[in-house]
């Protein structure tokens, strides 16, 4: 890597990593990302699964480099539950900073909870964002 690109990587943080394990395949594992981030001198990053919650996998990874930061998050589909407030809390308990609304693609995918007595829909019929986001 030549020492410009470095230098814009020291101390970043990336918000968006996929890796493995995943349901899809993915150029690299959590332990590479994170050991790459470390070598790079990156700030840190945070992990994003769209199938499970990722705090676990951070608190191991920070545990390994505690001079990186690692975040975990949650995205709020269809295999989370949709829509789903004790999915988030458990996350949030777990240590997870980030919660994905669902894209536009699932908009419109089922509650998990019956606590809510409103709409739970992102957007409406027309694509525009609804002000029923929890």
């Amino acid at each position: 890597m030549n020492s410009e690109i470095s230098n814009i990587l020291k101390g970043s943080i990336d918000l968006h990593v996929h890796a493995s394990p995943d349901t899809q395949e993915r150029r690299m594992d959590v332990l590479d990302a994170a050991r790459s981030a470390y070598e790079y001198e990156m700030g840190g990053f945070v992990l994003k699964s769209s199938r499970y919650p990722t705090a676990p996998l951070a608190y191991v990874l920070t545990r390994m480099y505690p001079n990186l930061r690692v975040e975990g998050s949650i995205s709020l589909t269809n295999s989370i539950g949709g829509i789903n407030p004790e999915a988030v809390r458990s996350s949030a308990e777990l240590g997870a900073k980030i919660v994905w609304i669902p894209d536009f693609n699932q908009s419109n995918i089922p509650v998990s909870s019956e606590k809510l007595s409103h709409d739970p829909r992102i957007v409406d019929d027309h694509g525009q964002l609804t002000h029923n986001i929890l």
